[in-house]
């Protein structure tokens, strides 16, 4: 029985000696997996970064597209300002009830003072009645004006009250330009213009006019008041 415990006693020391000499190297493998695992999400993320980088040099790289050439646009029987042998001539597609329209309107009032005899001023009518239900009723109103000599006036005066465009708001546009009201009221009731309001929007469709405003500088198509893009049509012509 002696023998016994003593043998016991020695191999159970010997079993801890093996656990205390395993312990190290479990501890030593865990480590290393750790270190592993740490340097591949390293690279990982490095490779994130290095791909967002990119795109982003990639983007900031990347240029405004060159306003499209579209062809010799029509002025059509349609309101102008400016010389007629002006070298700059820019048609807009615009929308009385629309807010960018009335930015890119004061854009071009802006530009032709910066460059004065050098630009003509062609405005073509494209309501969008769909969204904008007093576009058209507006667009009447300004070229019922217009046999009054105050088809610019009205222009005006329609952009400066887009939050209103209403009948009772129009007439009271007539009575404030001064305007002679029967012979409006004869004009609009009868939608003289109607028909020339309806060739402009078909032939701004055919031009590819899907949106307001839509300008054309000397031919080149430009959507919405984008200065830099005018600027540099003019500064190539001029």
């Amino acid at each position: 029985m002696g023998l016994g415990k003593k043998e016991y006693e020695k191999d159970k020391k010997k079993g801890n000696a093996m656990k205390s000499k395993m312990r190290p190297e479990t501890q030593k493998n865990t480590q290393d997996w750790i270190i592993i695992i740490l340097l591949l999400l390293q690279v990982v993320l490095s490779g994130i970064m290095l791909m967002r980088i990119m795109n982003l040099e990639e983007l900031l790289s990347t240029t405004e597209p060159s306003p499209v050439y579209v062809g010799e646009i029509s002025e059509g029987d349609n309101p102008a300002m400016g010389p007629q042998d002006a070298p700059i001539t820019i048609i807009v597609f615009s929308d009385f009830q629309c807010p960018y329209c009335a930015s890119a309107d004061q854009l071009i009032k802006e530009l032709m003072q910066e460059y004065p005899d050098q630009i003509r001023f062609v405005h073509r009518d494209f309501p969008l009645e769909e969204i904008h239900p007093d576009a058209f009723n507006a667009a009447l109103a300004a070229r019922c004006a217009g046999e009054q000599g105050k088809y610019w006036e009205m222009h005006d005066a329609l952009f400066s009250n887009q939050g209103d465009l209403s009948i009772v708001a129009i007439n009271g546009l007539v009575e404030m330009l001064g305007l002679d009201q029967a012979q409006f009221n004869n004009c609009f009731a009868l939608r003289k213009y109607e028909n020339r309001i309806l060739v402009d929007v078909q032939t701004g469709e055919e031009y590819g006019v899907h949106a307001t405003p839509t300008l054309f500088v000397n031919g080149y198509q430009v959507n919405g008041a984008d200065r830099d893009a005018i600027i540099s049509i003019i500064d190539d012509v001029l």
